[in-house]
């Protein structure tokens, strides 16, 4: 008997933010909530930013995007290859009074929308990636992260280059440490003659009633002003 099918969704709140969370074939509920800190730190950043315009590729159920969106972003483009996750988003947004926000929710591959902003020549105030470890595309478009983090990683850091203030990198892939991808930033980084203000730390979950921590995945930051590290 699948027990999941009898549990309905259910609402959860972090500071200001509300989230509807529900149980998955893959056991996701819909929500990472080791990001809350990667939240915090966007949200200070752009509390001091004007007319920001944020980019969440992987996006998701859309945290990060409602996140910004809290901070009157100007413009929001949430890029998610599965449509189910999408309308997860835009749930998410209702829910917290921001759908009236001007969010721009792309069903697309990721890659293949980054070269097409490339064209366009549109860039970003700040960046956030939730890269999987493997996954496909919403045409079955296969990625493995260890065969397109490079290609990535530039073509993000190359829609940063005018006005870009952060970048935020996501990995869970246990062969794939921090470092790496930092190194893999700071080239970018060198490519496009940007600071190398980077940071590369593990994420973790307290564990209640315990002085012990739940590791949950890493991630690698940039920003322009190095006092935001």
């Amino acid at each position: 008997k699948n027990w999941t099918k009898e549990l309905k969704p259910w609402i959860i709140e972090y500071k200001d933010l509300k989230f509807q969370l529900e149980t998955g074939k893959f056991k996701h509920v819909g929500l990472f909530p080791e990001q809350a800190d990667n939240w915090d730190w966007m949200r200070k950043i752009l509390k001091e930013t004007k007319d920001a315009r944020i980019l969440n590729l992987f996006a998701y159920t859309g945290a990060a995007t409602i996140a910004a969106a809290k901070e009157q972003a100007k413009e929001i483009v949430h890029v998610d290859a599965l449509k189910s996750s999408i309308e997860a988003a835009k749930t998410n947004a209702k829910l917290n009074n921001v759908d009236d926000q001007y969010i721009r929710y792309m069903n697309d591959d990721v890659i293949k929308f980054l070269k097409r902003e490339v064209r366009r020549e549109r860039q970003y105030t700040g960046i956030i990636m939730d890269p999987p470890s493997f996954g496909r595309g919403p045409k079955g478009e296969l990625w493995k992260i260890k065969d397109e983090l490079d290609q990535l990683i530039d073509l993000a850091v190359s829609r940063l280059v005018e006005g870009g203030e952060f970048l935020i990198t996501n990995t869970y892939t246990n062969n794939l440490s921090k470092k790496d991808v930092e190194r893999t930033l700071i080239k970018a980084l060198k490519k496009y003659n940007l600071p190398l203000n980077t940071k590369a730390y593990d994420l973790f979950l307290p564990v209640s009633h315990s002085d012990q921590y739940l590791a949950a995945g890493q991630t690698v930051r940039w920003v322009k002003n190095a006092n935001y590290l």
